[in-house]
């Protein structure tokens, strides 16, 4: 790819002088046992000094209402719903007038030789930033057009059909007559492996599963993630409960003592694997809540409304969330509600 893409020339050390940066690069290995292999990726690696750095590092990501919308967007007018995988992403942005220099390992390199890169390389700080530019322009330059409202949503203007964008992962609502013309413009300056659409067979995206049935989509959670979450807190044969939580005052303190270090530190790793399903789960999204809220500093008695939850989701992991769309126009209807802080901890 490096090659392909023309990432980088081999140049002498002395060329690294004045305003440049050089960085290290090593190679990072990632085992796939599903697939019997091994995945290589050579990365920069710039450490994250954060404002030290001088230069802006901000690249967005879709939200998942977002996400929603261009889901119940299609399912209205019986769109297809297609996915797609940028290769290489970030090897497609040119990394602009800023001299990057990488010292790359020593068997990919001749001695007193460096790389001056001419494109983003994964771990550069800069290098997601540099990838959203870069696709805006392709996209704007193929008939898209950024819309204000979330800066990776994307309307084709012929078609009307939107493109979503996390990272590299793309998720695409067209008409079906329109849907082959728009992948093209995809491809005109990017290389795109198309995932096919979201129909009666699982799919992947973002980390979840999603099948279409007529006009509803269903969404659940891997059973793998599920296993590997209560695995991590040694609940994996335990019985499962009904409810996730007990039903207790809000207003009761905790005077419980601490977690020890390491209980603390499964704490911190439990809440954050199941804070990233809510979107799927909004069954557990208060009790997650209340959890997240004691991260800091959680007690026995929050670890033992970690383990109610653990118990919960035992019994739970094959749950799906349906989303469809009710009949009529197209508003968005929004519901909130408070406990007015009842609780001194909320006020």
């Amino acid at each position: 790819s490096f090659r392909d893409y023309h990432v980088y020339e081999e140049v002498p050390e002395e060329e690294a002088v004045g305003d440049c940066v050089i960085v290290n690069a090593g190679w990072v290995l990632v085992d796939r046992p599903d697939r019997g292999d091994c995945r290589c990726r050579l990365v920069a690696q710039e450490l994250n000094l954060g404002a030290a750095l001088g230069f802006d590092t901000y690249a967005a990501t879709p939200t998942t209402a977002t996400m929603r919308l261009v889901m119940a967007y299609a399912l209205k007018r019986g769109w297809p719903l297609a996915l797609g995988d940028v290769s290489v992403a970030f090897l497609h942005a040119l990394i602009g007038d800023k001299r990057y220099f990488v010292r790359p390992p020593t068997s990919e390199c001749r001695p007193g030789f460096l790389w001056r890169l001419n494109r983003a390389m994964y771990g550069l700080r800069e290098s997601p930033r540099l990838w959203q530019q870069h696709l805006a322009m392709v996209l704007t330059r193929n008939g898209f057009e950024r819309l204000h409202a979330d800066a990776q949503l994307y309307r084709h203007k012929l078609s009307g059909a939107l493109a979503m964008i996390f990272a590299d992962d793309i998720l695409i609502a067209a008409p079906e007559e329109w849907l082959e013309r728009v992948k093209k413009e995809f491809e005109k300056e990017l290389t795109v492996k198309w995932g096919g659409v979201i129909n009666t067979e699982w799919k992947k995206y973002l980390g979840k599963q999603y099948r279409r049935e007529e006009n509803t989509l269903e969404v659940r959670v891997p059973l793998k993630y599920w296993l590997g979450t209560l695995e991590l807190v040694g609940m994996t044969g335990c019985k499962t409960s009904a409810i996730p939580a007990e039903v207790t005052s809000c207003t009761e303190e905790d005077t419980s003592p601490s977690l020890d270090p390491k209980r603390h530190g499964l704490f911190r790793s439990f809440v954050g694997k199941v804070m990233w399903v809510l979107d799927v789960r909004p069954d557990i999204a208060f009790v997650t809540k209340e959890l997240a809220r004691h991260v800091s500093s959680p007690t026995e008695v929050d670890w033992t409304r970690l383990v109610h939850l653990a118990r919960y989701l035992q019994g739970t992991k094959d749950v799906m969330l349906k989303l469809g769309t009710a009949g009529g126009g197209e508003e968005i209807i929004a519901y909130a509600d408070a406990s007015w802080a009842s609780s001194s901890g909320r006020r």
